[in-house]
């Protein structure tokens, strides 16, 4: 039965996207369904979120001159991060995404850059970032603990943490990261769960942990 799920879900995935055929990209999504928390509908949830958004901002000529902002949702919490010209565009994002039907919280770290003129500000070094983030996660040694169920986002030298894991694995997981090069700081944004005994071999899915939001300078 697990099989045949993962299959549909990187079906719809595909489909949801818009990306190249599932043959050439079903093997990792079907390798992060496996590993994730979440249930196969709240990751299909959360895609379409992040989609819808991502249109949004493409649809609106003001937005799209002078934001420059990525949205990341995780269990149906969706975090904001980017540059725009002024707190009202910041607020309309913002709004849009409380209002998109499943949304249970908006985290709004969007930057404020009056001078913003649509240029993409810091891109390189914020990838490089991210990219060097994720692969100190390996480095987290506890039994309970995988990386890939960590969502990792950089904007302008801070990185923003998502993921339902226990309150060890996401301490273990900010300290980590946080002697990446170039990081001005580390911001958890993990929903925490609790995991069980054990005895148990698989930590139980859901959103019902407690979200929480912790700052590392």
């Amino acid at each position: 039965m697990l099989p045949r799920l993962i299959l549909l879900l990187v079906a719809a995935l595909s489909l949801l996207s818009g990306c190249a055929p599932v043959a050439i990209t079903g093997g990792a999504t079907a390798v992060a369904v496996v590993h994730d928390r979440r249930s196969v509908g709240t990751l299909l949830e959360d895609k379409e979120i992040g989609l819808k958004i991502s249109n949004y901002i493409q649809k609106q000529p003001e937005l799209k001159k002078f934001s420059d902002v990525a949205s990341t949702s995780f269990n149906r919490r969706v975090l904001l991060t980017g540059a725009v010209a002024s707190p009202a565009l910041s607020r309309q994002i913002a709004n849009y995404a409380k209002g998109l039907n499943g949304v249970r919280e908006v985290i709004n770290e969007i930057e404020i850059h009056p001078e913003y003129d649509g240029g993409i500000q810091g891109t390189l070094n914020d990838s490089y970032i991210s990219t060097q983030a994720k692969l100190r996660l390996f480095n987290v040694k506890l039994p309970t603990f995988d990386p890939t169920r960590v969502e990792v986002t950089t904007y302008n030298g801070s990185i923003h943490l998502m993921g339902m894991v226990s309150r060890t694995e996401g301490s273990a997981a900010a300290e980590e990261v946080r002697y990446v090069q170039g990081v001005s700081r580390v911001v958890k944004h993990f929903e925490y769960i609790k995991l069980p005994a054990p005895s148990s071999r698989q930590a139980s899915p859901g959103g019902g942990g407690s979200a929480n939001l912790e700052r590392f300078h």
